[in-house]
């Protein structure tokens, strides 16, 4: 580390300490800006703000992010609490991550653990996926968000699937968030505005548009997933869609998706159940202009 960095984030920890000090309204509160942290020494400024608010008192933590950054190493949400956190920017404040200076194929942010909402960030320039949740994360929530020109997905979600809980609660929300040019990288059959390879996750209210790739608006692979109130225009071609679902070899646990009440205009398949999919309820869709078909079953069961 060298003594510029150094005494940044020593004069960051002093600022976290005294704030945390004074008493425990306070102590949930740790704001970033571009003005006196650096692109390059965001990733670590973050971390220390985590490791900060971790051991403060209160019931609810905020990390605020203002002004515009261009970090050239992932920054990482790694929150494994059940203190709620949300990492936001600053009331009528915009925080920008630009993605420029990434290596290619790198992600923007990685997200892992509980408790932990993403909130009015704007994402532009990223050189691979915007946001990664993973790590069997946890009530997690990615909400408000803006993507520009994205060079793989804007927000990809890896998580488990599988193993089947006993719990009615939504696991994640992905909720109002406006994506726009993604899978610059013209990839097939990947990078698709949100995917979703998870369990009982709501997704609603998005705005996805202008990616005429053969990939898909929204990929909904798991159980249990709500794909509702979303509006994709100008995504996909040849085989590919607006809203694509997939059982596969796990088609027979992979039930109980839903797709409602959604606007999917210019897609090549408008929604795709692919693969067997099955247990699938898709009504109240209005589906335009698609090149292929409105919808497009390709075999499974009790839809």
């Amino acid at each position: 580390v060298n003594t510029s960095m150094f005494l940044r984030i020593l004069s960051f920890m002093v600022i976290a300490t005294s704030v945390f000090a004074a008493s425990s309204a306070q102590a949930e509160t740790v704001r970033i800006n571009s003005a006196s942290t650096t692109s390059w020494e965001l990733p670590n400024v973050v971390d220390q703000a985590l490791n900060s608010l971790r051991s403060a008192p209160g019931e609810r933590h905020e990390l605020l992010l203002e002004g515009r950054f261009k970090p050239s190493a992932t920054i990482q949400l790694r929150w494994f609490t059940e203190t709620p956190l949300t990492v936001t920017a600053v009331a009528d404040s915009e925080a920008v991550l630009d993605g420029d200076a990434l290596p290619k194929g790198k992600e923007t942010v990685f997200i892992a653990g509980r408790n932990i909402t993403l909130k009015g960030v704007h994402f532009v320039n990223s050189q691979g996926h915007a946001v990664i949740v993973g790590g069997r994360s946890d009530r997690y929530a990615i909400k408000e968000c803006s993507f520009e020109d994205c060079w793989q997905s804007a927000i990809h979600v890896w998580n488990d699937p599988h193993t089947i809980v006993a719990d009615t609660k939504p696991r994640g929300f992905i909720t109002s968030n406006r994506i726009s040019r993604f899978n610059l990288a013209d990839a097939k059959w990947a990078n698709d505005g949100i995917t979703v390879f998870d369990q009982r996750v709501v997704i609603a209210g998005n705005t996805i548009s202008e990616s005429p790739t053969e990939t898909n608006g929204i990929r909904a692979m798991g159980r249990d997933l709500v794909v509702e109130h979303n509006r994709i225009a100008d995504v996909s071609r040849d085989d590919s869609g607006g809203i694509y679902l997939w059982g596969g070899p796990h088609a027979s646990l992979f039930r109980g998706n839903v797709v409602r009440h959604n606007y999917v205009t210019g897609a090549s398949r408008g929604i795709y159940l692919d693969d067997g999919t099955s247990g699938a309820h898709v009504f109240e869709n209005v589906v335009q202009d698609s090149s292929v078909c409105a919808v497009f079953i390709s075999g499974g069961r009790d839809n």
